[in-house]
């Protein structure tokens, strides 16, 4: 089980103009670090993986989808952090993400640390035009309000973010793309591939999903490329998500949303 850190105080997501206060005041680092070391007291005698009871083993998330503008204070938090859970649990497994909202993009910026329970993390959605085509909760798909197949054409959008260049940071990965398929998500993907290979340390894409509105079977086919790669190259993968919220699995009165997807992820898990 991973215990991870959605918000907190200071923390303002997807701020990558300017530092956001988190990162730049100190008593709101200290207490973030106190809150950490207020979790590792009290889970330290539960959840360890070299607890000899065994049962479910409990890794911390630092904090989710960080957005570091600076491109520097991040790396610096999370090592205090770090080193504040180590001073009361020295083999607690700890999970630190990419910048900009997990991005795999940015893997390459994380400072690495000389500690084996210590594992670094993505988020895959790319390109959100697809996987998160229509939904409730972005202006500009709401906007947009294209149905997009996998693989298939991605000009369209293109030519929207053209004349709506306030978008273009958050969709920078695939701004120019015109098409999406097996390719573009191997030529995404280089940072992590080139993360496992090079750098000696564990990798996990800790979300990866598409909304409900997609169509059931073009989801599949995203899903289905996605994780052969990702298991090609020992990278290990957590679907968001399993219940509601637009992109599960089962919705809120637990009813199935797409037969196809259940059936792909029980039968890729066999």
């Amino acid at each position: 089980m991973i215990l991870d850190l959605h918000d907190f105080r200071g923390n303002v997501y997807g701020a990558m103009d300017t530092p956001m206060p988190l990162l730049t005041e100190h008593p709101l680092q200290e207490h973030f670090l106190a809150a950490w070391s207020a979790l590792s007291e009290q889970l330290k005698a539960h959840g360890n993986k070299n607890d000899s009871k065994g049962g479910i083993v409990i890794a911390f998330e630092l904090l989710n989808e960080v957005s570091d503008a600076s491109h520097y204070l991040w790396n610096r938090l999370y090592k205090s952090a770090v080193k504040a859970i180590r001073e009361i649990d020295s083999t607690r497994m700890i999970l630190v993400g990419s910048n900009c909202q997990n991005s795999v993009a940015y893997l390459n910026q994380l400072d690495l640390i000389n500690d084996p329970a210590v594992f670094y993390n993505f988020h895959y959605y790319e390109p959100q035009v697809f996987t998160h085509q229509k939904a409730h909760f972005s202006e500009e798909m709401k906007d947009y309000d294209q149905t997009v197949t996998y693989p298939g054409d991605i000009s369209g959008f293109r030519t929207y973010l053209k004349s709506h260049p306030e978008y273009l940071m958050k969709y920078q990965l695939t701004a120019e793309e015109s098409t999406h398929d097996r390719k573009l998500m191997e030529k995404l993907l280089k940072n992590a591939i080139d993360f496992v290979r090079y750098s000696g340390c564990s990798l996990y894409c800790g979300e990866y999903g598409v909304i409900d509105l997609a169509p059931p079977a073009e989801a599949v086919k995203w899903i289905q490329d996605l994780l052969s790669i990702l298991d090609a190259n020992q990278i290990g993968h957590a679907l968001w998500n399993y219940k509601a919220l637009d992109f599960g699995l089962l919705d809120l009165n637990g009813d199935i949303v797409s037969e196809e997807l259940l059936y792909f992820m029980i039968e890729n898990n066999r």
